[in-house]
């Protein structure tokens, strides 16, 4: 599994997906995390980090912990990449 990064320096904003983007749906979490799921299948395929400068990684990681909305296999993989 590849988790592509991508992050706009101008907007604060990190982009991480499963794989190449796709088109999703959002759902919003605390600190400005949307967790982005497949609208077909509800496979989860991504995570956005609105104004991810302003927040600490930890804090960040408790989101999306506490959330389950990330499956279990590919969160580490995730939080590797804040």
């Amino acid at each position: 599994m590849t988790i592509t990064r991508k992050y706009d320096a101008d907007s604060h904003i990190l982009y991480l997906s499963v794989g190449q983007p796709r088109p999703a749906i959002s759902v919003s979490l605390p600190l400005g995390v949307l967790v982005r799921s497949d609208k077909s299948t509800g496979e989860f395929v991504g995570v956005t980090f609105i104004d991810f400068e302003i927040n600490r990684r930890s804090e960040y990681e408790k989101v999306l912990v506490n959330s389950h909305r990330v499956p279990e296999e590919i969160l580490p993989r995730v939080l590797e990449n804040l």
